[in-house]
């Protein structure tokens, strides 16, 4: 479900040293849940609550090993991390998937999600 135009790439992609990357992941505004199975990493989300006044949305990713898929572990996330957005006093929270990607289409609107833009990409 994971791309590498996400929160967690953009993440990887400006903070150049662990430390810097540490210190924006234990900042107030960053979730990130960890699911794994007998100490194995299976998936993860992070989520970042908008900051300001008006922002009162927070947007995510979320990434689940393949052999995981449809076993509950993106519910499970996704549940806790809706929870945290409610804590955060977030009134909606987004996603961002490519079109194709059908299986995340249909996870999300399980998960009780809408589409309400697409964006069209021309490479150049």
């Amino acid at each position: 479900m994971a791309k590498k135009s996400g929160i967690f790439w953009q993440i990887m992609k400006k903070k150049k040293t662990t430390a810097e990357i540490t210190r924006y992941l234990h900042s107030d505004n960053i979730t990130v849940l960890v699911a794994k199975t007998n100490e194995n990493l299976v998936g993860f989300a992070v989520g970042e609550s908008q900051k300001g006044v008006n922002q009162k949305k927070g947007n995510f990713d979320i990434y689940i090993k393949k052999e995981y898929h449809k076993k509950g572990v993106g519910k499970k996330l996704m549940t806790e991390l809706t929870k945290q957005f409610k804590e955060k006093n977030r009134r909606s929270i987004s996603v961002n998937y490519y079109k194709a990607n059908k299986n995340a289409r249909q996870f999300y609107e399980k998960m009780g999600f809408n589409v309400i833009s697409e964006t069209s990409l021309k490479k150049i």
